[in-house]
Formats: C-alpha cells, structure tokens, sequence
C-alpha cells in the first residue's frame, strides 16, 4: 500500500537516523580504502618529520585486495546451462552498460559486504543502477531477497540532499533543506515493481 505524504516523510525520517547509525562504520572503511586513515599511534601533535614519515609508510593493502577479488567477477554472459545463446535478460545487462558499470557494485560489495542495484521501468528496457551503501539504507523484512524499504540518497543540494524512498509500489522524492531540518516530499511517482525495486549484491 502506497504511503501518504506525512506517512512518507515519517518513514524517511526513521531511515535518516538507521542511516546516521551505520554511517561511521562505513565511513572508516571509506578511509581504509582510499589510504586515509588516521594514525592513532601517533603523538598530537605529531612533529613535522614523524608526519612525513608516517604517510610515507603507508602501504593501503586493502584496496589492492578488493581490486585483485574484484577483477575475477567480472560478468560477460548470461546463458542457460547447455545453450549457446546468451538469455533476453543478457540484453537488459547491455543495454544498462553494466559491463562498465559491475565493477562498481561488486568492488562496494566486497569492501562494505553488500551494495545495491535499483531496478526501474524504462523504454525499451528495465534501468539498472548501481549503489553504494553509503548512498543508500535498506530495511528487511521475513523476506531477505525484497526489502520493506530502500533510502536512496540521490545527491547534495547546497547545503542540504535529495532522497528517494522506495516501497513496494513508489518512489518518493524527499528534500532536507540544511542539515538536521525536517525532511519534506516533493513529489512521488508509481514504479508498478511489485516489490521494492532494490537488489542486494552480498560479499
């Protein structure tokens, strides 16, 4: 059952703050990977010297990790057991430049053990869409292949975001203005999925 306007924006702010909760420990991956984590056993503040020693002694072996994994998933075909031919569904996977696009979802899902793609109605195919789990909230039920709820955070807008919620029959458009307002729809739209149109890429 589609949401009301106020019961939408309820369900965004009770995300915001699932969000705000898992955050830090996405964000410390973040750093691990990209090689900016802080050194905790250095003195504050560190000498100018000890400093550049430090950052010259960084050698980021987790990002070398997820790269070597990430290279051996590489999807270049979907075809049934015996058959030549590559499926219908293998079309959609193209159509959606997938095959530049996989290495993202499946590099996210292997740092933060999981990463989304959002499957949409288009012309003349479904749209695919990978996404970080920095980027988006999902919520589970019984079900472990469908969520109740996906939060998409779409993009900065100044110096608040746009959201999208997902459910089993919407997509809601919600905007925070600055940070820490009330979040505020602004428009919403059937996706006529059946299901919350999210699926979950495990590590």
């Amino acid at each position: 059952m589609a949401l009301s306007p106020s019961k939408a924006v309820d369900q965004v702010r009770l995300m915001l703050r699932w969000r705000e909760a898992e955050r830090p420990r996405l964000e410390k991956i973040h750093t691990y990977l990209r090689g900016t984590q802080e050194f905790r056993w250095l003195p504050d503040p560190p000498p100018r010297e000890v400093r550049r020693l430090a950052d010259m002694s960084r050698v980021n072996f987790l990002a070398l990790i997820v790269d070597m994994l990430t290279q051996s998933m590489f999807v270049d075909g979907y075809r049934m057991p015996k058959e030549e031919d590559d499926e219908r569904a293998w079309e959609v996977w193209q159509r959606n430049r997938m095959d530049a696009r996989q290495t993202g979802v499946h590099r996210a899902a292997l740092a933060y053990g999981a990463s989304y793609v959002t499957v949409l109605p288009g012309d003349p195919a479904p749209v695919l869409r990978g996404v970080s789990p920095r980027n988006m909230t999902v919520v589970y039920g019984e079900d472990d292949d469908w969520p109740l709820w996906a939060l998409e955070k779409r993009r900065h807008a100044g110096p608040g975001a746009l959201y999208r919620l997902f459910d089993e029959e919407q997509a809601y458009w919600v905007g925070v203005e600055h940070e820490g307002d009330e979040p505020r729809l602004i428009s919403s739209e059937v996706h006529d999925i059946g299901r919350c149109p999210v699926v979950r890429f495990l590590d």
